[in-house]
């Protein structure tokens, strides 16, 4: 596992939990739902990279995206205790659709064999 797609995945979840994005101005679908999605999508992508040298292509992709989710939905589910956060249905929402493209990236986009360039 690329120890450099880990840091950066991690340093998104943590800005992302880090930094109040709640403005009134934007309601329920502020900018923080935009980096969950980014967060989860980065997260997916790393673990289905990681799962597929251990699973098959279609079980690597259903435990990241799973993996992924739950992620989010414990830490979600954690705000309630912590003063000034509150845990929010569309931020799992945005994490799991995240997590889903992720995969879908690294599947369709990136681990794609490509042609071998001629020269």
């Amino acid at each position: 596992m690329d120890s450099g797609n880990n840091h950066c995945c991690y340093s998104i979840r943590w800005v992302n939990g880090a930094i109040p994005f709640r403005y009134r101005k934007f309601g329920r679908f502020g900018p923080d739902k935009f980096l969950h999605f980014v967060g989860h999508a980065g997260l997916s992508t790393t673990l289905v990279k990681a799962l597929e040298a251990k699973c098959s292509r279609r079980t690597a992709p259903v435990l990241a995206v799973g993996s992924s989710t739950i992620h989010g939905v414990i830490t979600n589910s954690l705000q309630q205790w912590i003063p000034g956060r509150k845990p929010e249905y569309a931020d799992v929402v945005a994490g799991f659709l995240g997590s889903v493209a992720g995969v879908w990236f690294w599947q369709y986009i990136l681990a794609r064999p490509h042609p071998r360039q001629t020269g």
